[in-house]
Parts: structure tokens; sequence; C-alpha cells
């Protein structure tokens, strides 16, 4: 996405900072944007949101060959499942969560060493942080990743609204939607992917 913001004419300075000092530092207007960021109607009141450039799937994992039909959460009833300590699956999980049989684990790579030892039915999370931590290890073909995804969330940047910047946001939109007719995002997708599990 830096390449866009050249594109719009944008020379960037980047900042590492403490999530929720970020978000404090865009509602004064003290830091412009945020590169990586969910919509919610809360951070909406100071900030303006581009078209989303990546649709971020949670999902069902299990181990190869272990698939069952999944088309919505009442399908996991019944069944032995994992998700991360604390991990957040959006509201509809929230309704149905007292009914699951799901234990929290650490860590993505030791749910899908549970898949594989046969411990439990299936997992649930982030898809590409599966299919990192099982490249890494050698075990991407050992796992299936279920069609319906649990949670499809769209990444974003975001403007600060006291940003002089903001005039820039349809200009970014523009090119948002041409990297991702030409293939641009996919492979970005695919770069970091293989980038993160070689580590």
């Amino acid at each position: 996405m830096a390449q866009t913001m050249r594109e719009s004419g944008i020379q960037i300075e980047t900042k590492h900072l403490p999530w929720q000092r970020a978000l404090f530092y865009m509602k004064s207007g003290q830091i412009d944007m945020i590169a990586t960021i969910y919509y919610t109607e809360e951070r909406a009141k100071f900030m303006d949101f581009t078209i989303p450039f990546v649709e971020v799937p949670t999902v069902v994992i299990v181990a190869k060959g272990k698939s069952f039909p999944f088309n919505k959460l009442n399908d996991l009833v019944g069944l032995k499942g994992i998700k991360r300590i604390g991990a957040s699956l959006g509201q509809e999980y929230d309704k149905i969560d007292s009914k699951l049989n799901i234990t929290e684990i650490k860590d993505e790579l030791s749910m899908i060493k549970i898949l594989e030892a046969g411990r439990a039915d299936y997992a649930i999370g982030p898809k590409y942080i599966f299919i990192i931590e099982a490249r890494k290890i050698g075990l991407e073909e050992k796992i299936e990743i279920l069609p319906t995804p649990v949670i499809l969330r769209g990444l974003r940047m975001a403007i600060s609204k006291k940003s002089p910047f903001l005039k820039h946001l349809a200009f970014i939109n523009s090119k948002i939607k041409q990297k991702q007719k030409d293939g641009t995002i996919s492979k970005m997708i695919e770069k970091t992917i293989n980038s993160a599990a070689i580590r």
C-alpha cells in the first residue's frame, strides 16, 4: 500500500506505535493514517476508511480427510473444537459459544499439531495464519480449510478526520480497485505468506 500512497503524491514517514496510542493519535490528529485496520462504528467517529483492500477470513480447519459439511456455526455442535486463547470470533460465534465443546489453545501452531494428532475435530482461526504456521513445519498438506468462512472481515486503511490528507481518500480507493483487478493484491498476499512462513 506504500506504493499507492506515493502515487497519491504523499511522502510516508512510518511510526511503530502501541495499538491504543495509535488510535489516540488518530483521534487527536497527531498521525494521519493507520495502514491496516478493521472498520468499527466507534473508530468511524474519528477516522475515514478506504474500501477493503483484502478480505481476511476466519475459518474452520480440519485434519486432511476429516472434513465435514459446514455452512453455519450450529454445524459444530457435538464436535470437539479448539481456538486460540482470547480469540474474538464475532457476535454470531458469541451467541453459540456455550453450546460448543471448544478448548482454548495458546497458538495456531499448537492447534495444527493437535488436529494432526487426531485430538480435536476442528480448529477455528485466521486462515492466513494457519497457512503460514502449517507451511513452516511442513504440514500444509495435512490440513484442510473448510470453504465457508466463520467471519469475513475487510482489512482497510484509515485516515484521521483531522488529517489534511483526507482529500486523497477517493484516489486511494481507485488505486485499491485497480490493484485488486490486476491481481497485484493477490500476489502481495501470497508473497507475504511465503515470506512469513520461512522466518
